[in-house]
């Protein structure tokens, strides 16, 4: 859930990922690992929907962003 720092509301919902996992954000989007799907998912923030979905042979456990 994604929730508005100037408060204490709930400002979206990410319900596009099984068992999430890790987060980074990169891109403007907020990539997300999960150990259900063994991917990893890119979001967009403002809206919570799934703009790409990455394969990936194993479980990744972590995820980090860099420049």
């Amino acid at each position: 859930m994604g929730f508005d720092p100037t408060g204490d509301t709930l400002a979206v919902t990410f319900s596009a990922v099984p068992d999430p996992w890790s987060l980074a954000t990169a891109g403007g989007a907020l990539w997300v690992t999960t150990d259900a799907a063994g991917g990893i998912f890119a979001l967009d923030p403002p809206s919570g929907d799934l703009v790409r979905q990455v394969a990936w042979g194993t479980t990744p456990f972590a995820i980090a962003a860099g420049p």
